[in-house]
């Protein structure tokens, strides 16, 4: 009997001691939260975890912050003798002290910086840069102070000092700086050996001829350090026309001139990613001839770009055939016509939201028209179309994995959800913010007779504005269970993917959806807010059914209470964000229960 009790012990499996390369490919099939979490196990799926080949997903963040090496939270890095290498690390809207033991101790992995919102001089951006020789991506975004002395990187010390770091840099990002001129862009790309993709979205660039001619009357001028031209801009495009396939020159400027200029680089230029947001200055006509010369361009974003012309979205996407991604949102311009032409292409990825001039005639007839088993994501958050042109995009997209109709106040409907539920199981992003027509039946499946219940009247709840499709049962009807029991089987709990959920504004939602409809194991972003008739018992049993909750938006739930906020500290362990504005039954002791059982969180 001892011997059979040892044996079995011998014989009992152990994860923690499966090969390294089976314990990877386990991991590549999760999330990367999922992944996290599975790494507290044991320290070899912690090993697993911090394998070079999941660490590019994960971001270190640092925001709203002091910053130095003898306070928390740097010397936690430093004094902690793990050496989990970060990747990826975005530093916004912090403050900096003496911090250069800590970016000296981390600094020989990062792959990529994003400096965002930040009083940073370039003094202190040197000695960020110097510690990172590995740098592959570099964003700077809304930090003017970086440039506004105009010396970074003019001492001939720094330009040695920072050659090790920028010369493997292959994307720049410089946003929204108005401190940005010709002679900082031209030291910055000077030390680049290739370029990949340029990003000088909001930048101040000098586009007209007068301009530049007063800046630049001969060829031979240093570049300015005063301003921003496209005279600079074009060289360091010619420069790396052969490398650079993605380029973003949004809520800028530019005109037919300086696009059709660009047309005029040379055939050995392939982009595939073109971003012109809010370029209010474009016409139709030169976009048509630049993408002439772009035909391989497979992501094309011109949101709020309105062209006065017939047919102007159908004539630009003729002119690419491999176009696979295509935002169009708040262009009012676009009509029916262009929808109608749409048909055709095989597109992963359309956003069409705002666009006021659209009617469900023209999405019915063009690119809901046909079964499309290839798009993946579809935007028609905020248009003028009816119940049935929403059913019948859901019907023929059977393989969305992303649908975002918020803001259709008045044609999202319990039908339209129900659709959803039949028809879109790969679905893993789900938004129907201020859909209100939206009630319980919907959600859960739950179909509500109209007749008149078996129990006393004083226990049913009727909401004045149902209509004769069915009554509205409160939790307080005895006739719950009963109702329970006759769910049809389209409830939102088909959608067992599902990740992100917002029905945020959708105020005929109650309990019932969070106790029946609403139990997903991978949810990890839910929004709630505005929808004041969910109460405790309702989030008791969501806590219960989504574990996975990373972000929860409560903002002007009025029955949320310190009672309902301490459970969802103590139960969601996953929890980063919390946000509970304008709950005003809440006093200071929540906070202090956020605190203690959680230290994750931000309110």
């Amino acid at each position: 009997m001892e011997e059979e009790e040892e044996l079995d012990s011998f014989i009992e499996p152990s994860y923690g001691d499966l090969p390294m390369e089976i314990i990877l490919q386990i991991f590549d099939y999760l999330n990367p939260s999922d992944r996290k979490a599975a790494s507290t196990t044991c320290r070899r799926w912690y090993e697993a975890f911090i394998d070079p080949k999941f660490q590019a997903e994960s971001v270190l963040t640092l925001s709203n912050v002091y910053l130095t090496d003898n306070s928390q939270p740097l010397s936690t890095f430093l004094n902690c003798s793990d050496r989990r290498p970060f990747i990826n690390i975005v530093l916004k809207k912090v403050e900096l002290g003496t911090t250069s033991a800590f970016f000296e101790h981390i600094g020989q992995n990062v792959e990529e910086l994003t400096i965002d919102t930040m009083d940073i001089s370039e003094h202190q951006a040197t000695a960020i840069l110097k510690a990172m020789r590995r740098l592959k991506c570099l964003a700077i975004k809304q930090s003017p102070e970086i440039f506004m002395s105009g010396q970074f990187l003019k001492p001939d010390s720094d330009k040695k000092l920072l050659s090790y770091t920028f010369e493997n840099v292959h994307s720049l990002a410089i946003v929204d700086n108005r401190y940005l001129t010709d002679a900082i862009l031209s030291r910055i790309v000077g030390l680049i050996t290739f370029l990949r993709r340029l990003d000088l979205s909001a930048s101040p660039i000098a586009f007209h001829k007068a301009v530049c001619h007063r800046f630049y009357p001969r060829d031979d001028i240093q570049p300015s350090e005063s301003i921003l031209t496209f005279r600079i801009v074009r060289q360091v495009i010619e420069k790396y026309h052969e490398t650079l396939t993605e380029l973003d020159l949004s809520q800028t400027l530019i005109g037919s001139e300086a696009l059709e200029a660009l047309a005029k680089i040379g055939p050995t230029w392939r982009l595939r990613k073109l971003e012109l947001r809010s370029c209010l200055q474009l016409t139709m006509s030169s976009l048509i001839v630049f993408l002439s010369t772009q035909p391989e361009i497979e992501f094309l974003d011109c949101s709020s770009v309105n062209f006065v012309a017939e047919n102007w979205a159908s004539r630009i996407v003729d002119q690419l055939p491999h176009l696979q991604v295509l935002k169009l949102s708040n262009c009012k311009t676009l009509t029916d016509s262009d929808v109608e032409k749409m048909k055709n292409l095989k597109l992963r990825h359309l956003d069409i939201s705002y666009c006021s001039s659209l009617t469900s005639a023209g999405i019915k007839e063009g690119i809901a028209k046909e079964r499309n088993e290839v798009l993946k994501e579809l935007n028609l958050s905020g248009l003028n179309i009816s119940e049935s042109c929403i059913m019948q995009c859901i019907e023929n997209f059977p393989n969305l994995s992303l649908l975002d109709i918020s803001n259709c106040v008045t044609v999202v409907t319990d039908a339209v959800v129900q659709s959803i539920t039949r028809n879109l199981i790969w679905l893993r992003e789900l938004n129907l913010e201020n859909c209100s027509l939206i009630t319980d039946t919907g959600i859960t499946g739950i179909q509500c007779s109209t007749s008149k219940p078996d129990v006393p009247v004083s226990n049913v709840y009727v909401n004045p504005s149902q209509t004769t499709n069915g009554m509205k049962i409160s939790l307080r009807s005895r006739a719950e269970e009963e109702i329970i029991a006759d769910a049809n089987r389209y409830s939102l709990l088909r959608l067992k993917g599902l990740r992100s959920l917002n029905l945020g504004g959708c105020t005929k939602i109650t309990d019932i959806s969070l106790k029946y409809g609403l139990a997903f194991r991978e949810l990890s972003s839910l929004s709630l807010s505005n929808c004041q008739q969910i109460s405790f018992s309702g989030i008791q049993a969501l806590l219960e059914n989504c574990p996975s909750i990373e972000n929860l938006y409560l903002s002007n739930c009025c029955n949320i209470n310190d009672l309902t906020v301490e459970l969802i500290a103590m139960k969601l362990k996953r929890l980063h964000l919390i946000d509970i504005r304008g709950c005003r039954q809440l006093t200071e002791n929540n906070i202090n229960d956020i605190h203690f059982h959680c230290r994750t969180q931000k309110v």
